[in-house]
């Protein structure tokens, strides 16, 4: 990475991963939120910026 780690947190992060549909897969997405639909909602749109950002999943096979 470009540096030292200096504050790390284990967290739960409950997400659904298909629609309401239960068929239709969500993205991952940062700044914002999916509704049920799967539609994102703009009335909850983040500003933001990164440096670096990197995402791990703990899951085999992805």
């Amino acid at each position: 990475m470009n540096g030292v780690l200096a504050n790390s947190e284990t967290i739960a992060v409950n997400t659904h991963t298909v629609a309401d549909d239960g068929t239709t897969p969500l993205p991952f997405v940062v700044g914002n939120q999916n509704e049920p639909n799967g539609t994102q909602s703009n009335a909850l749109l983040g500003s933001l910026s990164f440096s670096s950002m990197q995402k791990v999943s703990l899951r085999r096979g992805f």
